[in-house]
């Protein structure tokens, strides 16, 4: 089973790589490149496939999205939570 969970006040503020503005849900195919998005693979919580080269933290920091090892964290903790 898989679950999605999603960010929605996140959903139209940042702009993707062509400057348009980006939507909840990823390109079919491929990774997220904030690292806002998780989905719940057989009751683990992970974050989506993601191009941790794509953008950096301090990119991520102007759109005011946290640096990509807080989100992995976040990961853990919605784990912990069970």
């Amino acid at each position: 089973m898989v679950s999605e969970f999603r960010v929605p006040f996140l959903a139209d503020c940042f702009p993707t790589r062509n400057s348009e503005p980006a939507h909840d849900q990823p390109q079919p195919g491929k990774p997220q490149i904030y690292g806002t998005q998780f989905r719940q693979v057989e009751g683990i919580w992970i974050l989506d496939q993601i191009d941790e080269k794509a953008v950096t933290d301090e990119e991520r920091a102007k759109w005011h999205v946290p640096p990509l090892a807080d989100s992995k964290k976040r990961a853990e903790q919605m784990n912990r939570k069970k």
